[in-house]
């Protein structure tokens, strides 16, 4: 599940009675999303009472979800969270009403909750389509150069809700190694798509050591989507107008697509403004290894070579380099033989690899001798 992505709604009251905050305004409160990447759904439904505690029985709402496309209807089970710490020591439930329902990319649902004694309360929810993302390395103008900067590219999605961005360092962030950072709207867009500035740079050490490294998470939406954080998570209730029919909240449907941001390099000199483009899909291969280092502590350098790029496109090089159980993984790899090169502080080796599109090849490098 994306973290953040919607505001937890926690209208509800301490009595079993159903107090309206104003006559005849809406009786719930409905927050969530439908992830066509996520394996469970989850929808936020409380009923709105005078105070924001709330009783942890299950709620008489009957909440259902119907995709347009087929007709198939299922009905969603409630689930009660306790938020201890929220509100000092009283305890504050919410109701997530879920189900294990797969949702499909481009398609269209309705979300419906009724109450036993409340209207119809209901959204209609646009899944985008599957879409592309490319992570574009820009070569530097001369071979001083120490940086190359990137951007992301996604292609074929309308709406751009927000992007998380991940860094990680060996030498910041603290012990973990860990940074995030959210990435709102407005994006750059062209004809070709959206573009996103990405804050993760490469800053040599020495050859092929990626000081850092990192990865992104594009969250596309089928709509457009609430800006900032309206609806972010610490937030009690939305300063947004609803897209709920009878009553106040927000759902939203995306497709979210994780990939990590590494490195690539073309032969120098490259003409100004080139990029060596990588696409995660199922066209390009990973490569997943092992390689030989000396201690937990040393560290091996990993650069592929390709020995057989496409008619027209020159041959890249990509680098990684070992965690601390010894692995490492590189993806985006283009089809055809490539030659590895591992550089440990004890030895260095190489090999020739052979990949195909689709393929995850686990690779486990020879003992140094």
């Amino acid at each position: 599940m994306v973290a953040g992505m919607v505001v937890v709604a926690l209208l509800a009251g301490c009595d079993n009675a159903f107090e309206p905050i104003a006559p005849g305004g809406p009786p719930m409160s409905v927050f969530g999303y439908l992830d066509a990447s996520a394996d469970t759904q989850w929808i936020r439904v409380n009923l709105l009472r005078t105070t924001l505690l709330a009783s942890a029985d299950s709620l008489p709402i009957l909440v259902t979800l119907e995709n347009l496309g087929t007709g198939h209807v299922v009905q969603l089970r409630d689930t009660v969270r306790n938020y201890v710490t929220m509100l000092g020591s009283e305890p504050v439930y919410a109701h997530n009403f879920w189900t294990t329902e797969r949702i499909e990319p481009g398609a269209t649902y309705r979300v419906r909750a009724q109450g036993t004694a409340s209207p119809v309360v209901e959204s209609v929810i646009h899944v985008p389509p599957d879409y592309l993302v490319e992570v574009w390395v820009r070569q530097p103008a001369s071979n001083q150069s120490s940086v190359r900067s990137r951007s992301i590219r996604v292609m074929g999605l309308d709406e751009l809700a927000f992007v998380f961005g991940y860094l990680f360092n060996d030498d910041a962030c603290f012990a973990s190694g860990a940074c995030r950072d959210i990435i709102y709207p407005p994006f750059a867009r062209d004809s070709s798509g959206w573009s996103i500035v990405s804050n993760v740079r490469r800053t040599y050490r020495a050859p092929g050591d990626p000081a850092e490294y990192g990865a992104v998470k594009i969250v596309g939406s089928g709509s457009p989507w609430p800006f900032g954080q309206d609806y972010s998570t610490w937030r009690l209730a939305p300063d947004s107008a609803s897209n709920i029919t009878g009553a106040m909240g927000f759902l939203g449907g995306v497709l979210t697509k994780g990939i990590p941001v590494e490195d690539c390099a073309l032969p120098y000199p490259s003409p100004a403004g080139t990029y060596c483009k990588l696409r995660y899909d199922s066209t390009t291969a990973t490569l997943r290894g092992t390689a030989p280092v000396a201690s937990p502590t040393d560290t091996a350098r990993i650069e592929l070579l390709e020995l057989e790029p496409p008619v027209g496109e020159r041959a890249r090089t990509r680098f990684g380099k070992t965690d601390a159980a010894g692995t490492f993984t590189i993806g985006a790899i283009r089809p055809g033989r490539h030659e590895i090169t591992i550089r440990a502080s004890h030895c260095m080796l190489s090999d020739t690899l052979q990949f195909v599109a689709g393929q995850l090849l686990n690779y486990v490098a020879s003992t140094c001798r």
